[in-house]
């Protein structure tokens, strides 16, 4: 993204460095679900260059664009691959349970917590639903600012959203996991961070404590419930 899309640069960067904060990456088997072009690879490997990663994701043109070793880097869904490994230590799935239904969010973490080793945590972030920033779209959206064809504004794309107030994302755990911790991610806002993105960075840069209200999405620090 950089300079074209500077907001966005933002937003995918900071969410890479709170969701690997915590870690030390050192002899862990990490797995990436909805790897993209690869982002946290790259950045994982300024933290751990013998990372032992693995990545999943549904589209073929993202594994050609990415620097992924092709015999890492999995096509299709999580819940039916089939990977070298039984297991890993770190799960990471970053910005897709936004576009999966509630069934597909519940299979999805039903399949991390099978392949979890004992004492492995997974890391998932969340579109949040209380969030100024997603109420302002929603109500942009009710006005008929944005896409002809009815779609959600949240970064231009063509699929139904799934977003998640903090306790709704915590009910989705069924037990099956034990929230460590949160962050809170992105305390830019629409419109204002596609009208003027910079000036959002800067300030959203500023928060000392981001607040809920400000964040568009966060992320949950997951361990299996023993």
């Amino acid at each position: 993204y950089g300079k074209t899309q500077p907001f966005l640069a933002y937003f995918h960067r900071q969410r890479l460095e709170e969701a690997t904060r915590p870690f030390s990456f050192t002899g862990k088997r990490v797995l990436d679900i909805g790897a993209g072009t690869g982002q946290l690879y790259e950045f994982l490997l300024e933290k751990e260059p013998a990372i032992d990663y693995y990545a999943c994701d549904l589209s073929v043109e993202m594994k050609k664009h990415s620097r992924v070793p092709p015999e890492r880097y999995f096509v299709g869904q999580a819940t039916a691959l089939h990977f070298p490994v039984d297991d890993f230590d770190l799960v990471f799935v970053l910005g897709v349970t936004t576009y999966l239904s509630r069934s597909e969010n519940d299979r999805l973490l039903q399949w991390i917590v099978a392949h979890l080793r004992p004492g492995g945590q997974a890391v998932l972030s969340f579109t949040h639903r209380r969030s100024l920033d997603y109420q302002l779209r929603r109500l942009f959206r009710a006005f008929g600012w944005g896409r002809k064809d009815g779609r959600s504004l949240l970064l231009g794309q063509r699929f139904p959203i799934s977003a998640f107030s903090l306790p709704e994302a915590r009910t989705l755990m069924n037990d099956q996991f034990q929230v460590e911790g949160v962050a809170w991610l992105n305390q830019t806002i629409f419109p204002f961070n596609r009208l003027f993105p910079r000036w959002s960075i800067w300030l959203a840069r500023r928060w000392r404590r981001p607040a809920p209200w400000a964040s568009s999405d966060f992320l949950l620090f997951l361990s299996r419930q023993q």
